[in-house]
Formats: C-alpha cells, structure tokens, sequence
C-alpha cells in the first residue's frame, strides 16, 4: 500500500471524520463494525503520513498500563476469550480498544503541532458534512420516515441509537460554533454556520435529554475557553447557539415531552436507571477489584436484577451496560482499572491544557478547544449512556490532537512504522471481514422468521467461519429460532438446541443462552431436562419472570402441577407475560381437576 505523504494526512482526516457515518446496508446490525473498520482504515492512512506530532509519554504509558488491566480483568471473568474480543454488537473488547486507540494516535500524528492551518480546514469541512448528513436522515426520521428502515420510535438516524445520534450531534456543535464565530473567509464560515445548525437539529430530533445537557455544557465549554480579546463575541454566540438549541428542543412535541416530563416512558427511564446503577454497585461490590471483565456485565447483571424489574420491565430485553460509564469502569476493571482511568484522565487534563494555553489563536486553537468540549460532551452525556463505536469516533482523533505533543524525528524509525502499518492492515482486514458477517446473519435472521430453518442453519455457519472468534453468533443463531421454536416448530427447536449448545459452550452461564437452550428443550419434547436445567438458572437470575415461566411450563409438563402453578403466578406478575403465563395456568389448574 503506497500513499503520496501529502495527500495521506488529507485522507486520514476525511476517513477519521466521516467513520460516524458508517454503515453497512443489509446488515443485522449495520452500525457498530463499520464504524470500527472506518477508523481503522483511517488510522492505516495516517500511518503513511509524514508525523506533525505524536503521543506525549506519559499519556502512552498511562494507556499501556490501563491496557494492561483490562486484558487481565477479561481473561479472569466467566468468558475470558468472548470478552478479551468484546460482545456483540459493540464488539468493546481488545478488538474496539485498539481501534479506539489507533483513532487517538492517529489524530496526534495527522493534526499535531507541526500540522498546517488548511488541515484544521479540512477537519471543519469534514465535521459540517457529517452533520448535514445526520441532520438530513434525523429530521426525515422525525417527520416519520424510515430512509434506512426499521420500525422503532427512535431510530437513531447513522448511530443506531437515538441517544447517540444525539452526542455525535452535541459534539459536532461544540467542534463547529467556533469557526462559525471566527472572523474568516464568507465560504468557511457559511459552511461552519451551516454545520453548527444541523448539528444543533441532530441533537433535537434525537430526543435526548442527556445530549442535551451535554450539548448545552460543551457550548458554555467553547465559550469560556476563549481569548479575553474575543470571549465576549463567543460568548454571545454560543449563548446564542444554546438558546437556539433550548428552543428547538421545546418547539419539536416529541422532544419537549421528554424534556418536561410528559412522556411516561421518560419518567420510568429515570426510576429503571436509577435501579440498575443501585443493583451496578452490588455487583462491583462484589467484585471489587478486577470487576466481571469488559464485556462480563451483561451475563453478570441478571445475579443483581432488582425486585421491582420482575413486574415492570420487559423480560426481552437484555442489559449490556449500566448505562453510567463511571459504573461502566468499574464493572468492568473494578477499582485498579478505575483509579488508572483518573490518573490517566488527569494526564490527558493537563496535556490538554497545555496544548490550549500554547496554541496561537486561530483555526488550531478552535478545533482544540471544540475538541475538549467534545470530550466534556461525552463525558456528561456517558452518566446515563454507554459508549459505542459512534461516538469513540467523533472524539478520538480530536482527543488525539487535543494531547499531541512536536513529533522529534527517531535516529532509526522506520522499522517501528513498519510494524506499525502491518498490525494496522490486519486490523484492516479482520475487521473487512467480521463487517461480511453480518451479511449471511441478516439472512439467517430473515430464513429463521419464515421458518426456513435449513437456509437459516446454513447462513448462520457462514456467519460463524467469517467470525470464528466471536462467540455471539451462536447466540444470535439461537435466538433467531425462538419465534418458531415457541410457535411449536419442532426443526426449529431443534436448530435452537443446537445454536444454544454452542452458545453455552463458548458463554459458560449466559441466561440468556440457557433461556433459549430450556425453550428447545421444551419444544422437542424433553421436560425433565428443561425443567433440570431451568432449576439452575432461577437460582441464578431470581427475579426474571421468562425463566419463572419456561420452568413453570417445564414442570407442568414434567408432572409437576403444585410447584409448576407456584412458577406461572409469579411470571404473570409481570405485564409482558400475564397472557401467556395466565393461559397455561389455566390449562394447569383445570388439568388438576
């Protein structure tokens, strides 16, 4: 692979910018694994450019050493190989946390100090397009259209997500008002101006009250971060752009009934949030030091679900994250990992600092300073979010830029970037591919839902030799025969056994892999071994009421009406489930008759 040097740090910028866009149509889930090879590729283009900068030391070793607890945090939770790599669909293993890492160095290399003042040019550019974009399919979404499918209230626009269509937009916002402000050329500041209002309408049609705060916080950031000579006139505009941002929120009726409350959903969004990070610290209690691993939480968190979830939440749901990046930390590195991360965000505080106080006024100093405010964006934002390729890829190369130090030329350098760009093309290539997977697992989805189980069976092994380490796609197989397995489709049963089977072999403990593997116990006629195996799993996850209800169905079938009836009243408290589980406690009780 060979790059001129001049056009290679032209193109990193442009990849490193756009990779929030990324998507891959016709695939399960189209959002996360692009966004990861977009950076990576990006990251692959800045190698072979000539460095305007690099990594401080001490921000290096502070990451190294982080990195180091958070690959023994994996390789000592319950799925040490499933969570060294990450779980589906955020993959936030070893595999995200270097590509999240490369983006950072790669920012320092390609807009450090010795960058030129056009290359922050290109970045705003870069920056105004990708809000046009979100923009654009953010308010289609709105007025209920679905440009990329889908059915959910909220699509999330390019993120997948609607809270993280939001942050992406409150970080565009933040990196945009200055230039917008800034005394330049009519061209560069239409194009600013421009961005910094779709961006400012991302953040609305997203209907997020966390990226609103943060948005509203990193404008106020932007402002005060200012020369004396121009802070008044920033002030101003940012105030002018928060208020804008306040009035859009309670002009658009969706957005204004969550913000003020009417929204009954928004409400229980704050009673479950607080529940979970109640139930988060019980769990990193006990797990005080190295916590479950990344990753580990979501097979950890049924052992703590609170009380209360049992009749309130939908059981289908299925809780990856506590939704708090602070407990996020430290479920998944416990305390060592945590106080690494304060002693490295501290380095990266100062670095920064020192990088605002040095830069001379002008388009430099601007992308700095949106860069920061990105940062504190994300960081208010993440107290009831979870991180996501998404929005790593709006922040990373900026915080790279934001702690870059002079790049001072090695006596001998060259071997190391050689390394460097071979490591980086494997990433390239490993990550190519797992984007291929989601291909034949969208039609295996789609094969599976029309009970086309030998078309789905086949496209799921396909899924799984282009993805041999990612013990998901077992799992993803066998939840896709649930429908048909609880319709009564005895080849689909039979299929959910099997990618259960698998699913539990690489997952040791998953409930939600054991829910499914008693399913197609039941569906194949083996109640004595469902109900055997659902026994294990309710003293595990106590209080969810679809393991209430397959180990009652279990034990009905089982000959065991007393203790099946005791099972199926506890699953009917939950409103999701009373239907069914009253309809097989009637059939139960009128047997006993």
């Amino acid at each position: 692979m060979r790059i001129a040097h001049d056009r290679a740090p032209v193109m990193a910028i442009v990849l490193l910018g756009a990779a929030p866009l990324a998507f891959l149509p016709g695939g399960l889930y189209r959002f996360a694994l692009p966004k990861l090879a977009v950076l990576a590729v990006g990251a692959l283009v800045a190698a072979y450019a000539a460095p305007r900068g690099r990594l401080p030391r001490s921000v290096v070793t502070g990451a190294a050493v982080g990195c180091v607890l958070f690959v023994t945090a994996a390789l000592a939770g319950a799925a040490p190989l499933a969570q060294l790599v990450g779980r589906w669909p955020r993959y936030e293993g070893v595999l995200g946390l270097v590509v999240y890492l490369s983006a950072v160095w790669a920012g320092a290399r390609v807009l450090g100090p010795q960058s030129r003042p056009q290359d922050f040019g290109v970045a705003v550019r870069v920056a105004a397009g990708v809000a046009v974009i979100l923009a654009a399919i953010s308010v289609a979404e709105l007025c209920g259209l679905r440009p990329l499918g889908g059915d959910v209230a909220r699509p999330g626009a390019l993120l997948g997500n609607a809270t993280d269509q939001g942050i992406v937009g409150a970080c565009l916002a933040a990196n945009l008002v200055g230039p917008a402000l800034r005394r330049q050329a009519r061209l560069g500041r239409a194009v600013a101006t421009l961005g910094l209002a779709a961006a400012l309408v991302t953040v609305v049609a997203s209907g997020s009250r966390a990226a609103l705060l943060g948005g509203l916080i990193g404008l106020g950031v932007v402002g005060l971060a200012q020369p004396r000579a121009h802070r008044r006139r920033t002030l101003a505009g940012t105030c002018a752009s928060a208020a804008a941002l306040v009035a859009l929120a309670l002009v658009v009726p969706g957005t204004r009934s969550r913000v003020t409350g009417e929204s009954p959903l928004a409400v229980t969004t704050i009673t479950s949030r607080l529940e979970q990070w109640s139930a988060t610290v019980s769990l990193v209690r006990d797990h005080l030091w190295l916590g479950v691993g990344p990753s580990g939480f979501v097979e950890a968190f049924p052992a703590y679900r609170p009380l209360s979830w049992t009749v309130t939440q939908n059981p289908a749901g299925v809780l990856d994250s506590p939704h708090n990046w602070v407990l996020q930390v430290l479920a998944a590195g416990g305390v060592a990992l945590a106080l690494c991360s304060v002693v490295l965000a501290a380095v990266v505080a100062s670095a920064a600092r020192a990088s605002i106080v040095e830069a001379a006024d002008g388009a430099r100093r601007e992308y700095l300073v949106g860069g920061a405010a990105g940062a504190v964006v994300v960081a208010v934002a993440g107290l009831t979010h979870f991180t996501s390729p998404g929005i790593v890829a709006v922040v990373a190369a900026p915080l790279g830029t934001l702690v870059a130090a002079r790049h001072v030329r090695a006596p001998n350098p060259r071997p190391v970037i050689v390394f460097v760009r071979g490591g980086m093309a494997l990433l390239v290539a490993v990550l190519g591919v797992a984007c291929a997977a989601e291909i034949p697992l969208a039609r295996g989805a789609a094969a599976a839902a029309r009970g086309d189980v030998a078309n789905a069976e086949h496209d799921f092994a396909v899924a799984e030799h282009l993805r041999p380490w990612d013990a998901d796609v077992p799992l993803i197989a066998a939840q896709s025969f649930v429908p048909e397995t609880a319709a009564g489709d005895k080849s689909a049963a039979q299929a959910a056994g099997r990618w259960s089977a698998r699913a539990l072999d690489r997952l040791p403990g998953s409930i939600e892999a054991g829910s499914i593997h008693v399913l197609a116990l039941l569906g194949v006629g083996k109640p004595e071994a469902a109900a055997d195996e659902a026994s294990v799993l309710v003293v595990v996850s106590t209080t969810d009421p679809y393991l209430r209800l397959l180990y009652g169905l279990a034990l009905a079938r089982s000959g065991e009406p007393t203790r099946a009836i005791e099972e199926l009243r506890l699953a009917s408290q939950n409103p999701y489930l009373r239907e069914l589980a009253q309809r097989a406690l009637g059939v139960v009780m009128g047997s006993g008759k």
